[in-house]
């Protein structure tokens, strides 16, 4: 009768490792998307900029270049 109650107690407290596990790599993961997002955003802003700066390049090139 030992054994199994053994073998219940650990198998609980496995699952509790695996839930904690899996809601720290949650957060994490919440975490990564607002840097991926962040990042996204601020190559979007950096191509705007190139843009910007490129078109009066491309006006003065004219259309034999």
């Amino acid at each position: 009768m030992l054994w199994p109650m053994t073998a219940i107690a650990l198998s609980a407290i496995g699952l509790a490792v695996l839930a904690v596990a899996a809601a720290r790599v949650w957060l994490e993961v919440g975490r990564l998307s607002q840097r991926v997002e962040a990042a996204s955003r601020a190559v979007a802003q950096a191509a705007a900029e190139v843009e910007k700066a490129a078109t009066p390049l491309v006006k003065d090139a004219g259309p034999g270049r």
